[in-house]
C-alpha cells in the first residue's frame, strides 16, 4: 500500500471519528460569535470557545474541548449550516453575559456556518475534559 492511500485512509479514519463523537450524547445549545482579543496568552489554534454559567463550572471547563455540530433543526435560519460541519475548539474564557450557551471564535464559526447572524443558531455539542490524567 503506498503513503499516499495510507494517509487517506488514516484521514478517513479520523474524520469517522470526529463525526461519531459529534454526533452521540450530544446536548443542544446555542451558540453565536465572538471577536478577539480570545486569550491573555498566545495559543496555538484560533478555534476558540468561551462558555456561559451553565457550563464554565467555576473555571474547571477551561482548557477542554468542545466538539460542536450545527443542527439543521428548529427555526430557518440553521439553514446557515455548512453540511456535516464539525468543529473542535478549546475553552479559554467564561462569559458571564452570554445570551448563547456559548460563543466561539470567527474561525469556529466560519467552519460551521456561512454567514454570522447576532443571535444564536442551534447547535449540538459534547465537552471533552483534556486535563484528566
Amino acid at each position: 500500500m503506498g503513503k499516499a492511500t495510507k494517509v487517506l485512509l488514516l484521514t478517513l479514519c479520523l474524520v469517522g471519528f470526529v463525526a461519531s463523537v459529534a454526533t452521540e450524547g450530544n446536548d443542544i445549545g446555542t451558540t453565536t460569535v465572538y471577536d478577539p482579543p480570545y486569550s491573555h496568552k498566545p495559543l496555538k489554534t484560533t478555534l476558540l470557545a468561551r462558555v456561559g454559567d451553565a457550563l464554565w463550572d467555576e473555571g474547571d471547563a477551561c482548557g477542554n474541548m468542545l466538539i460542536v455540530r450545527c443542527e439543521r433543526i428548529g427555526d430557518a435560519s440553521n439553514r446557515l449550516c455548512k453540511e456535516n460541519a464539525t468543529v473542535v475548539t478549546l475553552i479559554v474564557d467564561h462569559c458571564s453575559n452570554c445570551k448563547t450557551t456559548f460563543e466561539i471564535s470567527v474561525d469556529a464559526y466560519a467552519k460551521l456556518f456561512d454567514v454570522v447572524v447576532v443571535r444564536g443558531l442551534v447547535v449540538s455539542y459534547d465537552m471533552i475534559n483534556t486535563l484528566e490524567g
